[in-house]
């Protein structure tokens, strides 16, 4: 396992070639260890955009429902709350 600073390298210098191979050389380590580091990060980008997608949609649905309830000004920001600490199902 490489150092945080070093993967940090390896994924910048991927970014700004677009190319394993040539951030593989700028960096001084084999393509496949850049290979391995962008698809984890792609892989940890795409499950936090599900799950962020997966919270919005189920704060909408609360915020949607608590707005056809008649609720008093303490109770809607408590209830905006409490939904949006509830981690998505």
């Amino acid at each position: 396992m490489k150092e945080t600073e070093t993967i940090m390298e390896i994924l910048a210098a991927y970014d700004l070639t677009q190319s394993f191979r040539d951030a593989a050389a700028l960096v001084g380590c084999a393509p496949n260890t850049v290979i391995r580091y962008v698809r984890a990060r792609d892989a940890v980008s795409v499950e936090l955009a599900w799950r962020g997608a997966q919270a919005a949609a189920g704060l909408g649905e609360v915020v949607y429902a608590v707005t056809a309830l008649d609720v008093g000004d303490r109770v809607l920001p408590a209830l905006v709350a409490q939904a949006a600490a509830t981690p998505p199902a």
